[in-house]
């Protein structure tokens, strides 16, 4: 496993995007409770944030209305479910993964009346599963029997109702109107009968899947093909029909009767007794990359949520004669998110990504150029268009320093003994006579590289590049399990982190170039909070820069980041008190005293009424799965969650006496400036720190870019890495100080362990 994707991963265990998926229902709740009807069709998409700044990164999305999304199919909704006035039989043969297992016998007579039976191919053979589909008198289905080896079922359609009963449980599911029923083989036929050719492309529709499921499908009208069947020509038709699920490509005559239905992915489906061949030859021939329809190479789209757009960008290799691809989502500050499989088939491309619960189908355009498709995630469905990239884009970056350097630069590493944790980093020293005066960069959360890569930007190394010009040895080290670095990760909390720091002060301490009197820490973000806590653990630490760093409590600031990251997209206000109650109940559940069983108990139960009084549409779409998964409730359970939710900054704080600088953004909506620098200011007051300043930069956002609205969305598009007033706020600070030597009112008084 790469680095990247490593820390990607631990960046999800240790962030706050659990909570505010939280805000996402709030969001739609509070749409729906203040216009008094759904919200749009869909909620926000639920906002996440990157992993050096308390948060987590990877696309998440909601289901939202389209202008442009898919027509329905045609027909009143009645005739959606009618059966009589169509016959067939016939007898299918059943395909897995291109081998025969058996046949399903299935009998559809005109007054609509269906019967079907699967035998297995065994010695002796096999009976499986009989279904039987009744209609009424006016040829819609009534009532639906299954029998199979392990059980009975019956199904019950009562109006917009089916009660289900299965052994001793009965469930009551609503039926949509104009729903398809999905289920024998030869109902495939009903969707393929009411496409309207004339309008083409893709039409959507409702479906009921037997055993009793409902969900969402769509039907698109492909090409012609003209093949022997018994020695005669047989022009088939083929669909490809989307389920929430999978792909399954059809092949139907001209009175729609179905004579293949194959899963071009797995190479499984349906064949008419008679058209087995057929099903192997056109099989693979769909699996055969058309002419000038290869995916290798670079993909951009971008989704369409109520929210802000959010860009993918797909980037797609071959490797040992296989695909292999990567997904970046620039505006959610997530980059090479792995692919777990990709497969063309023809002219179709398929994408899934397990840690995500994401996937992609799609579709080229007669150039190649294009690929038309759905990105599906849990619930959502959402249009993407991805069109290929001729030109790899470059970032433009004009503060990345360009050697040859005007400083030495040192591979260095060192040991934490009480961690254990081996740590690699980057030492740069002036040229000249020392020794020198030095300082150490300490990452926001997540795991970190050395240079804090972030968007397309690597803050720490603009920073150590600035300060070491004027004299400041800088010390960046990767984190743990990061780069070079080694150590625990899961069950580390920030005071493990301070622990890496005070290893990384002993280390300079011991450097010959580095004057030991005058050693001081930068900590960005949750960098920010270790510092003080390294600070009061020794006398070694002449300052400390807390660039961003909190002043609230977690269990504080989580609710009041949701709020100001959703005000930045630009939802409502209402939208936005409701979504704040909710992360208030989610922090309060997971801070209970009661063990882990008990609150994940508590907090599923929370998301099953959360998920109770969503509009219809959005519980729909929503289905059997809950609002929130059990992985996203456990996040809250991690020794680091529950460190961060509980622990208030200001105990280290106000124990601080070393000189301090704590620098804030006007437009950060991480950790808002005015909130945690009052706090900051105040504890440092009740140290009795005598040389302390505390400064809000106007029109920078959390990483202390000049920016419009401090959304987390702009971090990747502005160029600017650091605004110039930050770093020279910072460098006039750390030179003023280290000129004149540290200075220390009085010994620290260490902070109470926890």
């Amino acid at each position: 496993m790469s680095g990247a994707t490593r820390d990607r991963r631990r960046a999800v265990v240790r962030g706050v995007a659990a909570a505010l998926l939280a805000l996402a229902a709030g969001v739609a709740l509070a749409r729906s409770a203040a216009s008094g009807e759904a919200p749009g069709g869909g909620s926000v998409a639920n906002p996440v944030l990157p992993g050096d700044t308390l948060a987590a990164a990877g696309p998440v999305a909601s289901v939202p209305a389209h202008d442009d999304a898919p027509a329905a199919l045609s027909g009143d909704t009645t005739s959606a479910y009618r059966l009589a006035g169509f016959a067939d039989s016939a007898v299918f043969v059943r395909i897995v993964e291109g081998r025969r297992v058996g046949t399903i016998a299935s009998t559809w007579g005109p007054d609509g009346a269906i019967e079907s039976r699967l035998h297995l191919d065994s010695d002796p053979p096999e009976r499986g599963s009989v279904a039987r589909i009744a209609c009424d008198g006016q040829g819609l289905w009534s009532a639906i029997t299954i029998d199979s080896p392990e059980e009975h079922s019956t199904l019950q359609r009562e109006g917009d109702r089916v009660v289900v009963r299965s052994g001793t449980r009965t469930d009551t599911l609503t039926l949509e109107s104009g729903a398809v029923l999905y289920g024998p083989p030869v109902l495939l036929s009903l969707p393929v009968r009411r496409y309207d050719r004339s309008r083409g492309g893709e039409q959507r529709f409702p479906i009921f899947q037997l055993p009793g499921a409902s969900g969402h499908a769509s039907l698109t009208f492909r090409d012609r093909v003209t093949r022997q069947v018994g020695g005669l020509p047989l022009e088939l038709s083929r669909f490809v029909l989307r389920l929430p699920n999978r792909d399954v490509a059809l092949w139907t005559d001209a009175e729609g009767r179905i004579y293949l239905a194959v899963n071009e992915a797995t190479r499984s489906g349906f064949a008419r007794a008679g058209c087995e061949s057929l099903f192997t030859a056109l099989a693979a021939e769909a699996e055969r990359p058309l002419a000038g329809r290869t995916v290798k190479g670079d993909w951009e789209g971008e989704l369409q949520t109520p929210g802000p757009r959010l860009r993918l960008v797909l980037h797609v290799r071959e490797e040992a004669d296989t695909l292999a691809a990567t997904l970046d989502s620039p505006d959610q500050l997530a980059f090479g998110l792995v692919v777990d499989r990709i497969a063309q088939s023809g002219d179709s491309l398929k994408l899934h990504m397990t840690r995500l619960g994401a996937g992609f189908a799609g579709v080229f355009d007669s150039s190649g150029a294009e690929v038309r498709g759905e990105w599906r995630q849990g619930p959502a469905a959402l249009p993407l268009t991805l069109k290929r990239q001729s030109v790899t884009r470059v970032e433009r970056r004009p503060q990345d320093p360009v050697p040859p350097y005007p400083y030495d630069t040192l591979e260095v590493a060192f040991e934490n003994p009480r961690g254990p944790a081996h740590l690699a980093g980057t030492l740069t020293l002036p040229r000249g006579r020392g020794p020198f005066p030095a300082v150490l960069l300490i990452t926001g959360s997540g795991q970190q590289d050395r240079n804090e890569s972030i968007a397309g930007h690597r803050p720490f190394l603009v920073l150590a590049d600035a300060l070491t010009r004027r004299g400041i040895a800088v010390l960046r080290v990767d984190d743990r399990g990061t780069g070079g670095s080694t150590g625990e990760v899961e069950a580390a909390t920030s005071e493990d982190f301070a622990g890496d720091v005070l290893a990384g002060v002993a280390f300079l301490k011991g450097h010959a170039g580095i004057d030991p009197a005058l050693i001081g820490l930068i900590g960005h973000s949750e960098g920010g909070l270790i510092a003080p806590l390294a600070a009061t653990r020794s006398r070694d630490v002449a300052f400390i820069v807390l660039m961003a760093g909190p002043g609230l409590a977690g269990h504080r600031l989580i609710p009041l980041q949701g709020e100001r990251v959703a005000r930045s997209m630009g939802v409502d206000e209402a939208s936005i008190r409701f979504g704040r109650s909710i992360n208030e109940r989610m922090v309060a559940l997971a801070m209970e005293p009661a063990d882990s069983a008990t609150i994940v108990a508590r907090m599923h139960a929370l998301s099953d009424s959360i998920k109770s009084v969503l509009p219809e549409a959005q519980k729909k779409a929503l289905g059997n799965a809950p609002f929130l998964k059990d992985s996203q409730i456990r996040t809250f359970l991690t020794p680091w969650f529950q460190f961060f939710l509980r622990y208030d900054p200001a105990e280290a704080l106000r124990h601080v006496t070393c000189p301090v600088l704590a620098i804030n953004g006007s437009l950060d909506t991480q950790v808002p400036a005015a909130e945690n620098l009052a706090v900051i200011q105040r504890e440092l007051r009740a140290a009795r720190n005598t040389d302390f300043k505390v400064v809000e930069l106007p029109g920078l956002n959390h990483l202390f870019q000049t920016c419009k609205t401090g959304s987390v969305a702009e971090y990747h598009s502005i160029e600017e890495t650091i605004a110039p007033v930050a770093l020279a706020t910072i460098g006039d600070w750390v030179v003023r100080h280290t000129a004149r030597g540290p200075v220390r009112p009085a010994p620290p008084r260490r902070a109470p362990r926890r």
